[in-house]
């Protein structure tokens, strides 16, 4: 008797739009040379000639970063690959992450094909924020084992390594998992041992990334635009849909109660960006992501999307004139 050779249906759907994001990546992605991405192309086309010392240095001084992840995929790779192919065979990745982590969460497979191919802030790591984009793969794949704790530990500690911005996440995790922890050992008089590598580790993630972490800071609060109203109204609509669709209520409080410092503290855009990924946590699995407060939302990030790959393929920049 033959044996059933079982495929998961969801991760042939994630593999088939994953396929089409690493295509429209491989379009879209060559006509993005201005702004940011002529100091990534210039790093990319310099640093795999170097020495690892001397790339290491001339990786600091163009990018004024030190994330070590995106620095080694460019040192080992770019000189066997072009920069769009690797790009967007990271993007393939994102999105195969990204569709998993949303059916796994609850969403319709349709809605997560809307979203993954559709969605602004996942094409901001699509074509412009490099760094982070390596940073969120290691993330969604962590969030994607979260009950697993060591495994999402160690993914989350990687991703910290891949881009600092991302501690917001991975203390924001840590702190309903902190929750959880301290209650059950005041019930039960035990501590899961994970809990104490948690915390070791990310202290040690921490000393390496402390100097990078503050000169963000630094750059954040010179950011006249970092504080206005519109963001922190964002924010606060982001926490209010949570509320309504969260299983959990308490989590949402203490997620966002940290979100919100760290939007006082730095760029309400990067910050705002985490929000919404976090809003998506906790809704869609309230009809499958078919409710209002996902619908919506998707429906204007959608257009919002139009008009950054608009700009791309028109100005090579994706925030042509938005910034000036």
């Amino acid at each position: 008797m033959k044996k059933r050779i079982y495929v998961d249906k969801a991760n042939l759907y994630a593999l088939a739009v994953a396929s089409i994001v690493f295509v429209l990546s491989m379009i879209v992605s060559p006509f993005y040379i201005y702004g940011d991405q002529e100091f990534y192309r210039l790093v990319y086309d310099v640093i795999p000639n170097l020495n690892f010392a001397d790339a290491a240095f001339f990786y600091q001084r163009t990018l004024s970063s030190n994330e070590i992840v995106h620095f080694s995929l460019v040192y080992f790779l770019g000189g066997v690959m072009s920069k769009e192919v690797m790009m967007s065979a990271l993007n393939f990745l994102l999105a195969f992450a990204s569709f998993r982590l949303l059916v796994n969460l609850g969403a319709y497979k349709s809605v997560a094909i809307f979203i993954v191919l559709t969605n602004f802030y996942l094409w901001i790591l699509y074509l412009h924020a490099e760094r982070l984009k390596v940073a969120c793969i290691l993330m969604f794949f962590a969030w994607m084992v979260f009950d697993k704790r060591f495994r999402f530990v160690v993914l989350s500690a990687i991703g910290l390594l891949a881009h600092v911005s991302t501690i917001i996440i991975f203390i924001s995790s840590l702190l309903v998992y902190a929750r959880d922890e301290i209650k059950q050992f005041f019930t039960g008089l035990r501590l899961n041992k994970v809990f104490f590598i948690a915390l070791p580790l990310m202290a040690v993630v921490l000393v390496f990334s402390i100097t990078q972490l503050y000169d963000k800071f630094l750059a954040y609060t010179d950011d006249a635009d970092m504080m206005t109203v519109g963001q922190a109204l964002r924010m606060l609509v982001f926490f209010g849909m949570s509320l309504i669709y969260a299983k959990k209520k308490s989590d949402v409080v203490i997620v966002y109660a940290f979100l919100m410092s760290m939007v006082v503290m730095f760029s309400g855009d990067r910050i705002n960006m985490f929000g919404y990924l976090v809003f998506l946590f906790f809704s869609v699995h309230h009809r499958g992501g078919l409710n209002i407060g996902v619908v919506l939302t998707s429906l204007y990030f959608m257009t919002t999307t139009f008009g950054m790959v608009d700009r791309v393929v028109e100005y090579g920049n994706a925030f042509h004139g938005l910034l000036d």
